[in-house]
Parts: structure tokens; sequence; C-alpha cells
């Protein structure tokens, strides 16, 4: 999308017919790997992100119960050719952190989370892991926590919400220089809780949250002016958990997950200027949803929601076509023998690979687990995941 589209909107809600929901299918098969044995602790707060040319997944969670030396810390650990490494990055301000993981340009992978009172960036690098304290939050809560992503040459940016008010903090090398976002729809204040961000192809920076009155707001600032404009996605009542992203082509999506278990689809529609909502789901267990396109364009999400009584993940995407559901399984994986049941609350957080294979990390029965579908013949990422994984080695049967 060109920025200048954002700048004329003035737009309310459109909300699709039932007809628009998602119907079931069928046709990935699924291969798992272990990441961390235990189980969830205070949070099952889980997120995902892809580093070098999408290749290799490194994944964000609650290491309460984790081993010696990252017990009650935040701990990444990332696929590497000897098996997942797991690292400490301090200590996880829990039950509330809510990690959020975003690729930079260059291969690094960008994360930030609540570590006691402190919003925290963590960034990996040919040095390790280096962090740094973007703010400090009087109210370090879900409603309140941060979100990052990367502008051009790799320039971390996170959003946050302190006291209502929104901010945004970008790191120019030397320190966080922070802006405040001065957008508002109409006499209705721009404070606001629950923030999403993302970053355009043009370091257009777009906020999602959810602002007085239940109204779910989109503000974006322009890269050329500085300034803010936005619009009004519609008063959607209450709010469990908001996930912004940009498709390849600048199209703006948001995933609204409501706390009764309703998941909405938002897209921006070029063409009639408005926000165009969807319910694509319902019964949702997990607390929050993470929205990623993929290469095609293609929005997808995961999650863990109630299917007749079974605590099931869900891949759902639309290819185009309305919104197709993929149910993982349940019980004993049988070339792993993994029990790969998804623990109540979990995330199930989302990434597509550099070929769109989608990756899902969730824990289930036998702790942390990460779930993709290889395709055959496997490209350079299925093989790296296939090889990573120590129990059993194996290519996927056709379709």
């Amino acid at each position: 999308m060109k920025n200048s589209a954002l700048h004329l909107v003035c737009a309310t809600l459109v909300i699709l017919p039932a007809f628009a929901t998602s119907v079931t299918a069928t046709g990935l098969s699924w291969t798992y790997q272990q990441i961390d044995a235990n189980p969830a602790g205070a949070s099952g707060d889980v997120a995902l992100a892809m580093r070098t040319g999408a290749t290799w997944p490194t994944v964000f969670y609650d290491g309460s119960n984790s081993g010696p030396g990252l017990n009650q810390q935040v701990v990444a650990a990332s696929l590497t050719p000897v098996g997942w490494r797991p690292s400490g990055l301090g200590r996880f301000g829990s039950p509330d952190s809510y990690v959020r993981a975003e690729p930079g340009q260059d291969g690094r992978i960008g994360a930030a989370y609540f570590s006691d009172q402190d919003i925290r960036f963590t960034q990996s690098s040919v040095l390790g892991w280096q962090s740094s304290t973007v703010a400090s939050s009087i109210n370090p809560d879900a409603y309140n926590a941060p979100d990052v992503d990367y502008l051009s040459a790799n320039r971390p940016v996170v959003a946050y919400s302190e006291s209502q008010d929104l901010y945004v903090s970008a790191y120019d090398g030397l320190v966080w220089n922070t802006n405040t976002v001065s957008w508002a729809p109409g006499p209705v204040p721009y404070q606001g809780q629950s923030v999403s961000m993302a970053v355009d192809s043009q370091d257009g920076i777009g906020l999602a949250y959810y602002g007085v009155n239940s109204e779910v707001c989109f503000a974006f600032r322009d890269v050329f002016s500085g300034t803010w404009s936005g619009s009004s996605i519609g008063n959607l009542g209450s709010i469990q958990h908001l996930s912004l992203a940009y498709g390849p082509n600048d199209e703006p999506g948001l995933a609204v997950l409501r706390p009764d278990g309703d998941l909405d689809y938002a897209l921006f529609n070029m063409q009639s200027g408005m926000w165009d909502v969807t319910n694509i789901a319902t019964d949702v267990i997990s607390e929050r949803v993470n929205l990623t396109f993929n290469s095609q364009g293609h929005p997808a999400v995961a999650y863990v929601a109630d299917e007749a009584g079974t605590d099931t993940v869900f891949y759902s995407i639309n290819d185009g076509g309305g919104w197709a559901d993929f149910l993982l399984p349940t019980g004993q994986d049988p070339t792993s023998g993994l029990y790969i049941d998804p623990q109540y609350d979990t995330d199930a957080a989302l990434a597509f690979d550099a070929d769109d294979i989608p990756i899902i990390a969730y824990y289930a029965s036998d702790g942390l687990l990460l779930a993709y579908d290889p395709i055959t013949p496997e490209p350079a990422s299925a093989v790296l995941l296939l090889a990573g994984l120590s129990v059993a080695t194996h290519r996927r049967k056709m379709h």
C-alpha cells in the first residue's frame, strides 16, 4: 500500500457476511521437534522468528521451569547444526511479559519484552545476544506490552503504551529516540492499550491499538513528514490481543482476538477505502495470536482452540479464496514419539521460512515443540530443520 493512501483514510467498519468464515482443510503433514522438555512456566507465552534468510528458527519463551541458568529468564532457543541452543536473556516479567520477535534485514532477529519494570530489547549478533533498556514502565502488564520491528538498515523500533499514552522508540546506534503518537480520531483522545506495530517497506510505522470507547484504531507515521495520521477500524468490543502485519505489497492486516475466544481479521480495502472485518475462528483458547504474511501475500495465523471438546492447534491461512483451517494432530506423534497435545492457554507462534513453509512453536504435553510441514523435495530450510531433529530424520509423504 502506498503511504499516501493511508493519509486520506477516514475509514469505517464493514462486517463481511457469514460465508466468508473459514473451512476445514487437509493436505499438510506435520513434523515435530522438542525445543525444551519442560512444561510452560507461569506464562504460556511463545514468540518465533526466522533468522539468516528465513532459514533458522529462534523461539523465545518463559524459562521459569527450565534448567539451571535459565530459570526465571526470558529464553531464546536457536536451532543450530548441533541442535537447539538456549540462551538466557534476563529476568522474565512473569506472567505478563508477552515477548514479541521480528527479523531484521541482514539475518539478525530482535525481541521486546518486560523485564521487571523495564522494557527491554535484545537482538542476535556475531557477539551473541545484545540487550538494552528502551524505557522504564510503571505498569508492566499485558495491556502495555511492547512490540518490535525493524526500520531499514536494521534499525530496531519498539512501540509500547504507558498510562495509555502511546510511544514509538527507535534506536540510532547510540540511544533510543522516543516519539509520542499524536494522532486522534476526531475528538477522541489518542490514548490506547494493547499496541501492535509493523513497519512497511518505506519505513512507515503502523500502529494498531485499543482506544477509548472500545474503538480499535490504526495510526500511521509518514517517514517523510514525520507526522501521524490514521483511521478508526471500528468498535469491536472488548479486546484480548491485537496483531498487526504488512504483506509484501504493504497491505496492512490485523488479527483481533477477543476475550470470548472470537478471532477476527481486519483488512484495509483499497477499493472501498474501508476496513473489512471477517470472523475466522471461535473458541480460541490462546491468549494471543501473531499475524504473519507469506511471500505471496497470504495472511495466516496459528492458535489453540476447542475442537469438539479437544484442545487443538490450528493453522489458518487465506490463499485468496477464503480462510482455510488446518488442524494439527493430537496424541502421540508416531515418528518422534512426542506427545503433541497443546497445553491449555499456550501461544501458537507462527512464522514462514524462505520457501513459505509454515512453522509453529507451542507448548505441548512433552514441553515446548516446533511443528513444521516440509515439502518434497525439501528445500534447504527443511533439510536444516530435519537435521536438528535428534529423534529421527525422514521425508514427508507425498499428498
